[in-house]
């Protein structure tokens, strides 16, 4: 049996760029997937861009007597709040923090996932074992109670705590897919072909096994984007994510929760904003497992 040669590295280079610009063709050429990323690249431009030329600060206070609970007007297209706070300022400004948030968590689960499936996908039966009973106990304990239990205990828990404890939560089901993709591969004609060459385990592990379980890894950190911004303005809600002065869409929508029926803009635009979000995420992902379903990897 011919055993399949490794790529030089400079072909090998040059399979992967246009593998990945075949990728991203057939992303972006799907109608439903081009409109998720055109609305979430329109939703980052406008928070990034809008507040240098907005003249109001997020924690700016108005005139407390005739600006409160403005409606919204041309001055203020969002209106302002019960403390004659600009909405639409403090609504791009709770924008920028959740979408960081939200991809900051999510990179570092995805990380620490994929590391833990990883070597407990490539270790023996008994290694691979305990460590996945680590990932059943994880699994099976209640993510948000943990999360409350663990920011309560802080008086003020800071935005690094938020990301490091929803990280710390969150990589569970990213170890569990990663190991299994893992433990199916491991056992392909190209993988005992390379380790009948000598390659080490940790070579295949980087070059080979990971560009293939790259596209279940991003669906899964897609869809964990729009969970994790909403988990975030749930736990921000509660009172024990994101600490006032700074705004998310979580404490935005908790203030106006007291004035819904008199203010409801207050409330309604963040939400919206989530709405639109988490949609966009589940339409990305979608788009990417269709994009990376079937690609013509190189072999070892």
């Amino acid at each position: 049996m011919t055993m399949p040669l490794a790529l030089p590295a400079a072909d090998e280079k040059r399979v992967r760029s246009a593998d990945r610009v075949s990728t991203l063709q057939q992303l972006v050429a799907a109608p439903v997937s081009r409109a998720a990323v055109g609305t979430l690249g329109a939703l980052v431009f406008v928070l990034l861009v809008v507040p240098l030329a907005w003249p109001y600060a997020p924690h700016e206070q108005l005139d407390l007597a005739t600006m409160s609970l403005r409606a919204p007007s041309l001055a203020h297209p969002l209106g302002t709040d019960a403390v004659a706070r600009d909405v639409l300022a403090r609504l791009l400004a709770g924008g920028r923090l959740s979408l960081a948030i939200g991809l900051a968590s999510v990179a570092l689960s995805t990380g620490l996932g994929t590391a833990w499936g990883m070597v407990a996908g490539l270790a023996g039966a008994r290694t691979d074992a305990l460590m996945m009973r680590v990932v059943d106990a994880g699994l099976a304990t209640p993510r948000v109670l943990v999360l409350l239990v663990v920011l309560a205990l802080r008086d003020h828990p800071s935005v690094p705590l938020l990301v490091g404890a929803i990280a710390a939560t969150g990589w569970f089901p990213q170890a569990r897919l990663v190991r299994g993709e893992v433990r199916r591969l491991r056992g392909a004609d190209w993988i005992v072909a390379a380790r009948a060459l000598g390659v080490p385990w940790r070579r295949i592990a980087w070059r080979q096994l990971l560009p293939h379980i790259a596209g279940p890894v991003l669906v899964t950190a897609a869809i964990g984007v729009g969970q994790v911004i909403v988990l975030e303005a749930g736990l921000s809600w509660l009172g024990v994510g994101v600490q006032p002065p700074a705004a998310s869409w979580g404490n935005i929508i908790r203030d106006g929760t007291d004035v819904l029926q008199a203010a409801p803009w207050i409330s309604l635009a963040p939400g919206a904003c989530l709405v639109l979000v988490v949609l966009c995420c589940s339409l990305l992902a979608d788009g990417l497992r269709d994009a990376l379903a079937g690609r013509d990897l190189p072999r070892a």
